[in-house]
């Protein structure tokens, strides 16, 4: 009976700690959302994003899909940015994806935003016709060994220097 009863408690703490998680996720994802410039993530959110570690990523891709407009604008794209695009952004912040792999789009002359350090945003457009597919490869790479083993070229924390010195 003990041993059923600890792991009930071992389950609901886990539950909890989990849910935590994703609201502490959303949290972030709704500050962000009042922002008026893409441009502005980083720099507004950089403890909270950099503070994040690969295993926010799967509750990040959780809110992919979601389609609610922000009141972020995107220069680059020439419009405002859904929350589920806001997180696919702070998932690059956090981890750097192997853009080629994920997006299945080949960026051969490394074209960007111009002044931008949300490299992802680039790729919004073309997520957005089908990001059930980038969600499933996303999580796919996340998941998988070579995921778990990332080891960009360039690293993260280069890139996001990089990226602040662009601003």
């Amino acid at each position: 009976m003990k041993l059923v009863l600890s792991l009930f408690m071992l389950l609901t703490v886990a539950r909890h700690a989990s849910s935590q998680t994703k609201e502490d996720v959303a949290a972030v994802l709704d500050k962000i959302s009042t922002l008026d410039d893409s441009k502005r993530i980083l720099d507004n959110f950089r403890k909270q994003i950099t503070g994040y570690d690969k295993k926010s990523l799967p509750v990040l891709a959780g809110f992919f899909q979601d389609t609610s407009m922000t009141s972020v604008y995107s220069h680059c794209l020439s419009r405002k940015l859904t929350k589920g695009e806001l997180a696919i952004i702070v998932a690059d912040l956090t981890e750097t994806m192997p853009y080629a792999q994920v997006t299945q789009v080949q960026n051969c002359t490394l074209t960007f935003c111009d002044k931008n350090p949300n490299l992802i945003e680039y790729y919004l457009d073309y997520i957005a016709k089908d990001v059930a597919g980038f969600t499933k490869r996303y999580t796919a790479w996340i998941n998988s060994k070579e995921g778990r083993k990332h080891n960009p070229i360039i690293k993260t924390e280069n890139i996001n220097t990089a990226r602040l010195k662009q601003q």
